[in-house]
């Protein structure tokens, strides 16, 4: 009987397989399992005897959606469950040695993922082209990566994940249901322990704007915490999803989101702690000393020192900023939900004033900017944008009790405090961008009278 022989080398490990070992399988690997990568020439051996020993095997293919990719994986599909083995497919995000994010080929998983154009923003119709693709055999839809995984028993992979260099976030799923119940992430224990109580305060205050924690679980060095699932619906998902009338949507999602910012402030003002300070020298030579750090054109930012030199003296308000709210961090879940507010890892209890405002403006303009292809300054000709930023400036020094000075001065330090901020976590590029904003604001916005030094 002529057996089919898959083409394998077994010669050594792929460098990533402990990694995605550890989030295939969370409560640790099957024994005995053999990796091998998928080359010409050579066989797996007596899988016979490999599956009576209970042994595992993940097989895995490079990149690439050719017809003989996909049935190279149907016939080993077919050989190893002649075998009695159980096959699944998992496609990779990235490269093998560097994933990003690990899927179960599954088709409610696929579904899903296709359906809310996962952290992008797909057209409609490159969203229906991509639930037809679901169809179609997975060595062909899927273009990254695969690793076919047979084992001698069912092991439900209920899961996708996206992995960074800190931290995985894993959308976790039950039997066939058509969206996640619950997101997990996990990363250094000390850093999570920190979130879950940054999470933990800010749903004592805000409630519903902001996913429940369902538990908290340490083990060693690393920990997890599990929250509620929302819907992963965001702006440029909407817009880009919209036939007709993109900019419309745009702005029509803008001012939502203007509004759950003062939703959330009118919040923070009446439930958390506000405490009015003093502007000091100290606090500003320590911004200085942040913008210095940056690179390039920082060199030649003299008036901006100057207009942060006059902050000082002048009495602000304090309180907890969450201090990542940008338009990925706000999902739009609809219904009584409205939006959420997710990922409280920057939170601050006290913080000045409207980091979280201009921030929020900032990723306004930087998501217009990157759908209509136009430069940064583009939103700031939409009069209707223009009109709801200016409203809710003024409803922004109602709750604050701030005069026009002080709202540019608030807003001046709050952008300094956001630049330092994100170089210390070495995020460069978006310290860069806000940078550039704490620039333009400096020039547009700030008089330069009686420049005076600190002593």
């Amino acid at each position: 009987m002529d057996v089919f022989s898959p083409a394998l080398n077994t010669s050594r490990h792929v460098p990533d397989a402990k990694a995605c070992l550890a989030v295939l399988y969370p409560q640790g690997p099957p024994t005995p399992l053999k990796i091998v990568g998928f080359l010409q020439g050579e066989t797996l051996g007596d899988l016979t005897r490999w599956r009576r020993q209970g042994g595992s095997i993940h097989v895995n293919f490079k990149a690439g959606a050719g017809v003989g990719r996909s049935r190279q994986v149907m016939r080993l599909t077919r050989h190893l469950m002649q075998e009695g083995f159980e096959v699944q497919l998992v496609g990779l995000g990235g490269t093998m040695e560097r994933p990003h994010m690990l899927m179960p080929l599954r088709s409610n998983i696929l579904r899903y993922v296709h359906t809310i154009a996962f952290r992008g923003t797909d057209s409609a119709l490159r969203v229906w082209l991509k639930r037809l693709s679901c169809f179609l055999p997975a060595g062909l839809a899927w273009r990254g990566p695969l690793v076919l995984v047979a084992s001698p028993e069912s092991v439900p992979f209920d899961r996708f994940v996206l992995m960074t260099e800190d931290r995985e976030i894993a959308f976790l799923f039950r039997d066939q249901e058509k969206a996640p119940w619950a997101v997990r992430k996990s990363g250094v224990r000390e850093e999570l322990a920190a979130e879950y109580h940054k999470h933990s305060r800010a749903f004592e205050i805000l409630c519903q704007r902001v996913p429940a924690v369902m538990d908290m679980t340490k083990a060693g060095s690393t920990a997890s915490i599990t929250f509620e699932a929302i819907n992963e619906r965001f702006l440029g998902n909407i817009v880009a999803a919209a036939f007709l009338r993109k900019k419309q949507v745009f702005i029509r999602e803008a001012l939502g989101h203007l509004d759950f910012c003062l939703e959330v402030y009118r919040l923070l003002a009446a439930r958390g702690s506000v405490e009015r300070v003093v502007v000091t020298e100290e606090e500003v030579y320590g911004l200085l000393a942040g913008i210095d750090r940056l690179p390039g054109d920082a060199v030649d930012a003299s008036l901006l020192k100057q207009a942060l030199v006059q902050t000082v003296g002048i009495t602000l308000p304090k309180l907890m900023q969450h201090g990542d709210f940008c338009v990925r961090n706000i999902l739009i879940a609809g219904g009584d939900r409205g939006r959420v507010l997710i990922d409280w890892e920057d939170m601050h209890e006290r913080r000045w004033p409207l980091a979280d405002f201009v921030l929020l403006r900032l990723s306004l303009k930087e998501v217009y900017a990157d759908l209509f292809s136009v430069d940064l300054a583009a939103m700031e000709h939409q009069p209707a944008l223009v009109k709801g930023l200016a409203a809710t400036e003024a409803e922004l020094m109602g709750i604050l009790h701030l005069d026009r000075p002080a709202m540019r001065a608030a807003q001046l330090l709050s952008l300094a405090c956001l630049c330092q901020q994100n170089l210390d976590k070495g995020r460069l590029k978006t310290a860069t961008a806000i940078f550039r904003e704490l620039m333009a604001f400096a020039h547009n916005n700030l008089e330069k009278p009686e420049i005076r030094d600190l002593p």
